[in-house]
């Protein structure tokens, strides 16, 4: 499984914070990569896709948590 699908599964789980902390510690350039590819995902899927909903919810929670980790 890619980091990209980890994270999705995570997203839609509800436990995204946790398991972005562990991708993120096991290999930095693998998360930074899943968190490129949902951004791209996000902005140029079709509405009503199920893998946009995924990747926007992915993109929005990296944000909020990159965004908490500086307050």
């Amino acid at each position: 499984m890619d980091a990209l699908h980890l994270l999705y599964y995570h997203a839609a789980a509800g436990s995204l914070d946790k398991a972005s902390a562990a991708v993120r510690e096991r290999n930095q350039a693998l998360y930074e990569e899943a968190l490129s590819l949902a951004r791209i995902l996000c902005k140029y899927l079709p509405e009503g896709d199920p893998e946009k909903t995924l990747a926007c919810s992915l993109a929005r929670g990296a944000a909020r948590a990159s965004l908490d980790s500086w307050l």
